[in-house]
Parts: structure tokens; C-alpha cells; sequence
């Protein structure tokens, strides 16, 4: 395996104390739910404890890799992850007979037709790999049955999990042998039913349902001309031609068939699980979260949205954590032909080549904006949660506030967004003593500014709304803006898990590209990158539709009050009781001891087999890992993850086997699910004891059949063969002749 694992970290004590401390905490939380009832108030649950964010991870365009170990690092230093479009996007675009709204500088509308690529979008964010298989470990029949969007949800559900030294733990099951299997890697037993899943994205299953659109059209397209061809051949032949002409076509003939041989077009038949949204499902199922779980849309607005309703629900009790997942990709070479003609249409989009001249968020410049794509992850919890695990969090979330403006399907509504955010800081204040005047110059506002023609645009409204709420402090407040960077990428939270990121390192990625002040905005106190001196963010999303949220997040600050540089990040520098950190490891596995690791981009409790419950209690013992070693280190694995090698005393051993037609099913059915070869008891039922489904079982007979040329039986029924010893039977059967070469006493394997 190509594995790169930060430094091993042991962690060694009795779950035991840990277990009647949670059994306290819930009690007493029983008793604060009583009181709050009895004395009238209307949110029992989560009033004592803040809702805090542990872990944020972002993916961006712009680089062959979609994550990448050195994301926030690059955009907070403010680099670039826009690009130039390709030729062929161009002509695509073209080629969609477009007529287009193009706003004057005094705000005059006209129409104009495009029919050259000069007149198209030619810069946009566009992604490199999301390598969910390659980089994550996760199987490739599983991510081939994804939309891009929910491949990428997934992704950057694992990556904030890791953020908030959340691991994950190898389950076991009990085989109808009474044998124990590795079942699958999921969240500890404890965090399951109490962890939601909430996925943002405005365009969800969009880029592989017009990818299946695309090579069924163009299939169909192929065969029609086909058609045509061969019976322009057929009359030529009948009237006797031959020549030139006669030589044409038959090359043409030929390089068609060619090509539908080759490119054939077949229903996928994942097609559901493709277009449908998700996100949020693919990633519960995979971690094991059985909390609370949907999928929202409220357009470019969603990623904020989602970190509001995550807060109503820890604070209504339905669950102490949720992770929020947000993707999308909308400049993909399914999807930008497409959406970037929605945008030019709408007058929406700049057409400039120099991206000097395209992202200009703020300047008096600006006249379009520049599509984008990504991925956002952030895990949100109650704070006793991180304290239960010794662990500090990045940032508390004191306020939210979620609405719909009701007023135009692209404008925003300045009045409307001004009181949003005036109840918005009010509230903060009343609830957790802060005061606007005192925390404007330790604020950073991340704008939404998409950089459209300034009149009806986002920042006329994000600067009048806080001029209008801070007052005279309005200019204290630094500006930041990562659109100028990535491009926008529609309902993705890269803002949010940005705003928290800056929080943790005090660095503000500088405005992009800002030359000419506007008249209209006045000086701004925009980020010219750097550190500055922030304790709050203020987050503003807006969407198509009128949708309108905002949240306040304050630092949490370490002991010394020092902030890691943004390359040194990760989980193992908020760990502030070491003790109760390694006691939380152990009680997640039930062993003495647990090692953590990062193996395919994941944190994981390194596997040892089924766990026991310990012994006796034991100190903890803590292995520090040095500080040069940061703790997002990991790199991409070709083997599976969910197929670890158990504790020998855990698993019966079955006895040694020579006959080769055994070994080589039980390879193949290795293979397909990831056990061990040693490990597959003869009968072990395929479904309940091996998980594998009437799909997965079709593809395991082609396999068997391919191994060994056995025809394909159209009236096989495969319930007939439930267990591994009726498949190797089948074999046997259809291939007598294998007999004659060995045909050794079928082995017994005990359970």
C-alpha cells in the first residue's frame, strides 16, 4: 500500500469511567430539559451548551486533484484556481444560438446574438480529479454509481471528520457460523444515531444525468448517419458505381462502426443512483451516521443555510453533530456548455480572456462574473461533544438567520437583507454578551460578492447592510472574498469552511484583482491578505429565488492565545486534555489500546480485530507526534480499505486447502467484497454472512464463469447457490474435466 500515516498515536486506559460519565452528563442533561419545560422555555434541549464547529475542509478547482493537503493553505494565501476554458467548451457554447441580455453602464438593457466563441465565457474554475477510489479507498463499483456531486460530498465529508479527529472504527459481524467478519469502516458506535448528514448543492446529480443524455444522443446521432450511409453504399453498388465517391464512404462506413463498437451507448443501469441527489445518503451509509439526514437547495445560498439548520437541530435535540457537505460542478465538461450559457444569456457572465480583467470583486470595474465548482465540509457540534473527546474547537457558533427575501429571482432586496442582519447581530448580543462596536475590528465579513454589474449586485447590498448595522465601525470590519479566486461555485460552501479556517489562523486571503474604488461603495476595508487580528466572522449567502442566510462564528482560542500556520492544521493541535482524548479512543474500540491512522485521506482507528472490553483500567499513555508532522498527512492507497487483516484469536482458521477450484473461487469472491481468501468459510451464506446482494452475486457468477468458460445459463437461478461451497459445486458441475486433473477431498472448514 502506498499509505502515508502521521506518527502513530496510542491511546491506553479503562472506558469504564468514561461510559458512567456520559450516563452523568445525560442524566443531568434530563434534569436542565425539566427545568427549562417547567420554567416556560421553548428550546429545552441544547440551551446550556454552544453549538460549536470541530473540523472544516474544502475542495477547489484548479489543480489536478480536487483535495489536496494544501488547499486552505493556498487560498488563504489567495491563489488563483481560475483557468482558461477549452476551445471545444467555446464552440459548445456557440454553438447554443444564445441571445444575450447585456446591461449598459447606466443600467439600459439590450439583446444581442452570440455565433463566434470570442462572445463566450472563456475562464472558469474547473476541477481536476475527485480520485474518490484511488485517494479515499472507496470502491470503484461504489463511486461509479455516483454523480460527480455526491462522489465529492463524500470526499469532503471524510476530509472534515479527519478535521475534527473524528475516526473512524472497523465494525464486526457475526456470521451464521458464529465467526466474526470485518464488516465495514463507520463512526464509533456511540456517535452513530446521534450524527446528521446535510448536503448542499444546487445542481445535484445534474453532470452525470447530461452525460448520459450526451452518449445516448450521440450514439443515436452515429447509428442515423450509419444508416444513411450504408444505404447511399447499397445504391451506388446497385447502380454500379465504384471510384472516389464509392471509397468514401466505405471509410466512412468503417470509421462509424468502429466507433459504436468502440463508444456503444448502454442504459447505465446505476442511472437513479447517478441523477438522484445523494450526498447526504452515500455519505451517512458509508460512515454509519443515523441521525437526521437531507439535502437542501436554496441555490448559491445553501452552504450557509445548511450551517443554520444544523444549528436548529443540535439545538432542538435531534442530534449532537452534523456534518454538512456541500458540492457542486457546474464547470465540468457535461455541465459548462450548459450552465455557462444560462449565465451568458441572463448578462450574468464576463466574456474576458485576462482574468485581471474578469474577477473583480469590489472594483468599479466589474461587469460579470466567473464560474466555479467545489466541495465544502464541516462538522458542527455541541460542545460537551468536543469536550467529551478532550478536544477544542475552532469556533462557536453564536447566531444564524435563514429567510427568503420574496422579492426577485436574481436582485437582492437591500432593505430586506439589512434587517436580516441588524436581527442578526442584535440577537447575538442579547444572547451572548458581545457588543457590534467592541468586535468590528476584530471581525472579518466574508462577502458573497459575485463581482455582476454593480447595479441589482451583491455588493451594493453586503455594504450598505453593514454600514447600516455597524455604523460609523462599518469601515473596522475587513472585507475577505474568495470568488475572485475559485470563480462562483453556485450552492458550494467554500465561504463557510473559509470563514472558519481564517478564524483558526488568523490569516485573511487578500481580495483579488481590486484596482478602481467605487464611487457608489466608497473605500473599503478590503483584506490585502495577511494576518489580522479577527475573533469573529460574519458570513453573508445569497441565491437565486430571494434566498438570504448569515451566520456570526467567534474563534475559540487556545490557552497561550497563538494560532497555527495554516500548513501545520489538523485535529492534533486542539487537543487540550490528552487524557480524556485517548480515553475516548478507547471506549471506540473496546480494546486496551487504540493507534490512530490516516490511510486513504482517512482518520482511522487502526484495526486489531473485534474488541473486548478491557480488563482493568490502565494510565493512559499518550505518543506525541513531533511537530513538523502535520495532521492532515495522507496520500492515496491502491488497496481497499474494508478489507483489514482481523486478530487471529477473533476468527477461526480453516483448515489448509489444495484444491485448486476452491482457491480460485474463493479468490474471485475475495475480490469482489474484500475478505480475506482464509477467512471465507465454505458456508458462509452469500448475502446475509458476506453482504453480498443479488447484483453483486450476478457479477460474481460472470466472473466465476469467465474464469473457467463456462456458458452463460439464461434459466440460472441463483438462490439455488446461497453458500460458497454451492458455488464451487456449480463450477464442478459445469467443468467435470477439472475432476480428472484434481479432485482432492473437499475440504471442511470449521467455524
Amino acid at each position: 500500500r502506498n499509505v502515508r500515516s502521521p506518527p502513530t498515536r496510542t491511546a491506553v486506559a479503562s472506558p469504564g469511567n468514561v461510559r458512567f460519565e456520559q450516563l452523568g452528563r445525560l442524566f443531568a442533561d434530563f434534569l436542565d430539559q425539566g427545568m427549562a419545560i417547567y420554567r416556560g422555555g421553548e428550546r429545552a434541549v441544547g440551551l446550556e451548551e454552544p453549538v460549536v464547529v470541530t473540523g472544516a475542509a474544502m475542495g477547489l478547482p484548479g489543480a489536478s486533484r480536487i483535495f489536496s493537503d494544501d488547499n486552505v493553505d493556498r487560498m488563504l494565501h489567495g491563489t488563483s484556481f481560475i483557468d482558461a476554458i477549452p476551445i471545444g467548451l467555446r464552440r459548445a457554447m456557440t454553438e447554443k444560438k444564445i441571445t444575450r441580455l447585456v446591461k449598459s453602464d447606466k443600467g439600459g438593457p439590450r439583446f444581442e446574438t452570440i455565433d463566434s466563441p470570442a462572445d463566450v465565457i472563456k475562464l472558469a474554475g474547473r476541477g481536476g480529479a475527485i480520485a474518490l477510489s484511488s485517494d479515499f479507498g472507496i470502491d470503484e463499483e461504489r463511486a461509479r454509481a455516483m454523480d460527480s456531486t455526491t462522489q465529492m460530498a463524500v470526499a469532503a465529508g471524510l476530509e472534515a471528520l479527519r478535521d475534527a479527529g473524528i475516526p473512524l472504527v472497523m465494525r464486526y459481524k457475526t456470521t451464521s457460523k458464529g465467526t466474526r467478519l470485518p464488516d465495514r469502516w463507520a463512526l464509533p458506535t456511540d456517535m452513530q444515531d446521534d450524527t446528521g448528514v446535510i448536503f448542499g448543492s444546487a445542481f445535484p446529480g445534474f453532470d452525470m444525468f447530461a452525460d448520459e443524455l450526451r452518449r445516448h444522443f450521440q450514439d443515436d446521432a452515429r447509428h442515423k448517419v450509419l444508416e444513411e450511409l450504408e444505404g447511399l453504399r447499397a445504391r451506388l453498388t446497385t447502380n454500379g458505381s465504384s471510384g472516389p465517391i464509392a471509397a468514401e464512404l466505405d471509410r466512412r462506413i468503417e470509421e462509424l462502426r468502429s466507433e459504436l463498437s468502440r463508444d456503444g451507448y448502454q442504459f447505465d443501469r446505476r442511472f437513479l443512483f447517478k441523477a438522484l441527489s445523494m450526498g447526504h445518503a452515500q455519505l451517512a451509509e458509508y460512515i454509519g451516521a443515523r441521525g437526521p439526514n437531507t439535502q437542501i437547495n436554496s441555490a448559491c445560498a445553501s452552504g450557509t443555510q445548511a450551517v443554520a439548520l444544523a444549528e436548529d437541530w443540535i439545538a432542538r435535540g435531534r442530534c449532537r453533530r452534523v456534518v454538512v457537505v456541500t458540492a457542486d460542478n457546474v464547470t465540468s465538461d457535461n455541465l459548462l456548455e450548459w450552465i455557462g450559457s444560462g449565465f451568458l444569456a441572463s448578462g450574468a457572465a464576463a466574456t474576458d480572456e485576462v482574468l485581471e480583467e474578469a474577477a473583480l470583486p469590489f472594483d468599479r470595474r466589474r461587469h460579470g462574473l466567473v464560474l466555479g465548482m467545489g466541495a465544502s465540509g464541516m462538522v458542527i457540534e455541541r460542545a460537551d461533544a468536543a469536550r467529551e473527546r478532550g478536544l477544542r474547537p475552532i469556533a462557536e457558533v453564536l447566531g444564524t438567520v435563514t429567510a427568503n427575501s420574496a422579492y426577485h429571482g436574481s436582485r437582492l432586496n437591500i432593505e430586506h437583507i439589512e434587517r436580516l442582519m441588524e436581527g442578526l447581530i442584535s440577537d447575538c448580543e442579547a444572547r451572548c454578551g458581545i457588543d457590534r462596536a467592541d468586535i468590528a475590528p476584530h471581525t472579518v465579513f466574508v462577502s458573497h460578492e459575485t463581482y455582476t454589474p454593480a447595479r441589482g449586485g451583491s455588493a451594493q447590498a453586503e455594504v450598505r447592510a453593514l454600514r447600516s448595522v455597524f455604523g460609523p465601525n462599518a469601515d473596522q470590519v475587513v472585507i475577505a472574498n474568495t470568488k475572485g479566486m475559485t470563480g462562483h461555485a453556485m450552492g458550494v460552501g467554500i465561504e463557510d469552511a473559509t470563514a472558519i479556517k481564517i478564524l483558526e489562523t488568523g490569516m485573511v486571503p487578500p481580495v483579488a484583482n481590486f484596482k478602481e474604488i467605487d464611487p457608489e461603495l466608497g473605500a473599503l476595508n478590503l483584506s490585502r491578505g495577511g494576518s489580522y487580528p479577527v475573533h469573529y466572522a460574519l458570513r453573508l449567502g445569497a441565491g437565486f429565488g430571494s434566498q438570504i442566510s448569515m451566520s456570526l462564528v467567534r474563534w475559540v482560542p487556545s490557552a497561550d492565545g497563538r494560532r497555527p500556520a495554516p500548513r501545520d492544521l489538523g485535529y492534533q493541535s486542539r487537543i487540550e486534555d490528552p487524557a480524556r482524548f485517548d480515553q475516548w479512543l478507547v471506549q471506540a474500540t473496546g480494546h486496551h489500546a487504540a493507534d490512530l491512522e490516516v490511510v486513504n485521506r482517512t482518520l482511522r482507528i487502526k484495526d486489531t480485530g473485534p474488541g473486548r472490553a478491557a480488563q482493568a483500567a490502565a494510565p493512559a499513555q499518550l505518543h506525541r507526534p513531533p511537530a513538523s508532522a502535520p495532521a492532515s498527512a495522507s496520500g492515496p492507497a491502491s488497496a481497499s480499505v474494508s478489507a483489514p487483516a482481523p486478530a487471529s484469536a477473533a476468527v477461526s482458521a480453516p483448515a489448509p486447502v489444495s484444491d485448486p477450484v476452491t482457491d480460485k473461487v474463493l479468490a474471485i469472491v475475495s475480490e469482489q467484497t474484500g475478505y480475506p481468501s482464509d477467512m471465507l468459510d465454505l458456508e458462509l451464506d452469500l448475502e446475509a454472512d458476506l453482504g453480498i446482494d443479488t447484483v453483486k452475486q450476478a457479477e460474481t457468477f460472470a466472473a466465476v464463469r469467465e474464469a473457467y468458460d463456462i456458458p452463460r445459463e439464461d434459466n440460472l437461478e441463483l438462490r439455488a447457490f446461497p453458500t460458497l461451497r454451492h458455488v464451487i459445486q456449480f463450477v464442478r458441475d459445469r467443468r467435470p474435466d477439472l475432476a480428472e486433473l484434481h479432485h482432492p477431498p473437499t475440504p471442511t472448514r470449521n467455524p
